[in-house]
């Protein structure tokens, strides 16, 4: 009997988030929801790579979105080159 293929694993485990940055850079800020994930906080902050920078964000907005989960948006207090 042959054997299935694994179930890719998710980076974040059970926790899916989706990250929207495309404004990262020109107007500095990104923003991160999920459905299932614990949410985030205003105040938390959090660290992206992108295209050889690394930014440090810092969570300003809240929105509970339902069913449908709960979404953030995050502002970038400093920046790295890697």
């Amino acid at each position: 009997m042959a054997k299935r293929a694994p179930v890719p694993v998710s980076p974040f485990g059970s926790q899916d988030y989706e990250l929207l940055c495309e404004n990262l850079v020109t107007l500095r800020e990104a923003h991160i929801r999920s459905r299932d994930a614990r949410p985030m906080r205003v105040g938390d902050v959090c660290t992206l790579s992108q295209d050889g920078e690394v930014y440090e964000l810092v969570v300003t907005d809240f929105t509970d979105r339902g069913g449908d989960g709960w979404s953030v948006r995050c502002r970038v207090i400093d920046m790295h080159h890697r």
